[in-house]
């Protein structure tokens, strides 16, 4: 696809840029445009010229990724749809977000000035992928009932009702290959072998994942851990992280009571808990399968409905375990408002995840799908490792009108997974980008003519 700058207008102290998309012969022609005037960097992606399905708009954005390549909204143009691609206030500054319900009101924008665009008989959704899918579900909860979406008894910290109230709702929710949450994602990245946090070298080797003697392989970065090790892992994961959301709620309320190191919040950081101990990344036989059979889509074949089994590849990289980059770098706020979730006796098998108590969480996606009354698609990619949390994801949705899908060989970012076929010895898995983006259009052509 190639993009031609057609005109730039100046109005006051705004600047629209459009540009004209060429498309391949089977797919319409788009319109990019740079919109100003959401207070955020935005992208519109528009059919050239409008047509029939352009009363159908969608507000997509990441928790904190760059979404102005127009990458997750030019496919949507291309089948007739306006898609508005949003970056947000934290967009490459993760650090700084307390929670998802500081990033609302900038959904709650994208949405109006959808609703502007496609007029009053018109729909709108919202759509997220990986951590999208945890903000986005989070937003239509809020949108639907206000600030109790993250003020229940269980929550760790709960929101302010701030931004919380009349946000506009949007008509349907699409998840593509959609996170767990930002605290179920922290849980798991911890790793429970560092003994000492200001001595992180200091590790308990019983409970090492990438230590040979427990079952793991440094050359082909795959591991066949026992029942027992793994037990003993994630009785260690959840303990270490049940410890530090102790340690940041007695922080919390010595700073509230005027006696903490700073007035306001404390720095908070947890050596080697943010990415490398994902047990299930080097143990193929974790998370491997569904519970329950469900629409399999793949490129040249009409779909299946059957038990959905992972072609994903071995990927436990132990030297990013050593990497300053897994710190998780925050403060006592940012902590439990994002990234604190409870577990108890949490369990990884090869088809189900337990334990997790979604609902201490407000990024949590499972907790949010509770609150969700519209259509919703869960479309999960079976070359990566969310099949079993779309699953739950699915089973936690309280929409009538809910489905769950799986594409083919497909990677985390929707591309065919080539390594997944080489490895498993399996044909190529054709063009998953193209599987995902008609089957998604079909959905919405059943629900919205």
């Amino acid at each position: 696809m190639r993009c031609k700058a057609k005109f730039l207008v100046l109005f006051a102290s705004s600047v629209f840029l459009t540009l004209i998309c060429l498309t391949s012969a089977d797919a319409q022609p788009t319109k990019l445009t740079v919109v100003t005037n959401l207070g955020v960097p935005a992208v519109l992606a528009e059919p050239d010229p409008l047509g029939s399905r352009s009363h159908i708009g969608i507000v997509t954005m990441h928790s904190d990724g760059n979404y102005l390549s127009g990458g997750n909204c030019i496919p949507l143009a291309q089948r007739g749809y306006r898609a508005l691609c949003m970056n947000n206030q934290f967009t490459n500054n993760a650090d700084n977000i307390e929670g998802f319900y500081q990033i609302a009101p900038t959904i709650a924008r994208g949405i109006n000035h959808l609703r502007g665009l496609v007029g009053a008989s018109g729909k709108v959704g919202v759509m997220g992928h990986s951590m999208g899918g945890p903000l986005m579900s989070f937003y239509q909860n809020a949108a639907e009932n206000g600030p109790s979406a993250c003020r229940n008894p269980q929550m760790i910290y709960p929101c302010p009702e701030e931004g919380l109230r009349n946000l506009p709702k949007a008509d349907f929710v699409i998840l593509r290959d959609s996170h767990g949450g930002w605290g179920f994602a922290n849980l798991s990245y911890a790793d429970p072998a560092v003994a000492n946090d200001n001595n992180p070298n200091r590790r308990r080797p019983q409970l090492d994942m990438y230590d040979p003697s427990n079952g793991y392989d440094p050359i082909t970065l795959s591991a066949s851990y026992s029942d027992r090790f793994l037990r003993n892992f994630l009785d260690g994961q959840s303990s270490r992280y049940n410890d530090h959301i102790s340690l940041a709620l007695d922080r919390l309320a010595k700073i509230e009571e005027g006696q903490g190191d700073y007035t306001d919040d404390e720095p908070f950081i947890i050596p080697r808990a943010d990415g490398a101990a994902r047990i299930w990344l080097p143990d193929l036989k974790l998370q491997e399968r569904t519970r329950k059979p469900f629409k399999l889509l793949k490129d040249g074949a009409p779909p299946s409905v059957e038990k959905i089994h992972s072609v994903r590849v071995p990927d436990g990289r132990h030297e990013e375990n050593e990497s300053y980059a897994t710190a998780l770098h925050s403060s006592v706020r940012r902590f439990l408002g994002k990234h604190a979730i409870r577990s108890s006796n949490w369990t990884v098998s090869e088809d189900n995840i337990t334990g997790i108590d979604w609902a201490s969480s407000h990024t949590s996606t499972p907790f949010n799908v509770e609150g969700i009354s519209v259509p919703l698609l869960v479309s999960q990619h079976s070359g990566h490792y969310f099949l079993v949390i779309g699953e739950i994801i699915y089973d936690h949705a309280r929409s009538d009108d809910k489905e769950l899908v799986f594409i083919y060989g497909a990677n985390h970012g929707g591309s065919a997974c080539a390594p997944c076929a080489a490895y498993h010895g399996l044909p190529p898995f054709g063009d998953t980008q193209k599987v995902e983006w008609d089957y998604l259009h079909t959905w919405l052509l059943a629900r919205f003519p």
